[in-house]
């Protein structure tokens, strides 16, 4: 990610602030402070990203057992059509299937 300037940060602020009607910020030239919509903002920010954090580290070994059975599920189809065409998968599909680890 790459750092923002002053400028681009301040327009980003108030695409988000015009977007949401509300504004976020009291801003001087001294000083940036939180408005009241601007903490619960926050706070409903802070809430969204902790519950999808926790619902990612409970859903990421169950997808990695769904891809793992996924990909052996493939690969036998894949030796049972070619046994039942009675030729192989282009070589192009086979290269393609183990770059992709199915």
């Amino acid at each position: 990610m790459r750092a923002a300037t002053t400028v681009s940060a301040s327009a980003r602020l108030t695409r988000l602030e015009t977007g949401l009607r509300a504004r976020l910020f009291e801003r001087t030239t001294r000083q940036l402070r939180l408005t009241d919509e601007g903490r619960l903002y926050l706070s409903c920010r802070r809430q969204a990203l902790h519950a999808l954090y926790h619902r990612n580290r409970f859903m990421a070994p169950r997808v990695r057992v769904l891809l793992d059975f996924l990909s052996a599920r493939f690969a036998q189809v894949s030796g049972e059509l070619e046994a039942l065409l009675g030729f192989p998968a282009p070589a192009r599909a086979r290269k393609t299937v183990r770059q992709q680890g199915i």
